[in-house]
């Protein structure tokens, strides 16, 4: 489990993520791995600066995900079986 909440506003929105072990959510959640889909998509106002902070934090971004043609990328897994993305804020 974690509990994810924005660097720039601790107070602010978080996140609950947890495994889905035996839940009706675990073959979604497979086939939306499995295809690297993201779960969820994280907006930040400089994700280069994002990326390298996640980084720096033991954070393993998916190079192998990194397709900007199709507007994948900066994928991460977040060790419950989830991808995320960091998408830039405009």
């Amino acid at each position: 489990m974690a509990i994810v909440v924005s660097a720039d506003d601790p107070s602010g929105t978080s996140i609950l993520l947890e495994p889905c072990q035996g839940s009706f959510y675990e073959d979604f959640q497979k086939s939306a791995f499995d295809a690297k889909l993201p779960i969820a998509i994280l907006g930040a106002k400089n994700v280069n600066a994002e990326v390298e902070r996640l980084k720096s934090a033991g954070v393993m971004i998916r190079p192998d995900l990194d397709k900007p043609e199709w507007g994948l990328k900066n994928m991460f897994e977040d060790g419950c079986g989830n991808l995320l993305m960091i998408d830039e804020l405009s």
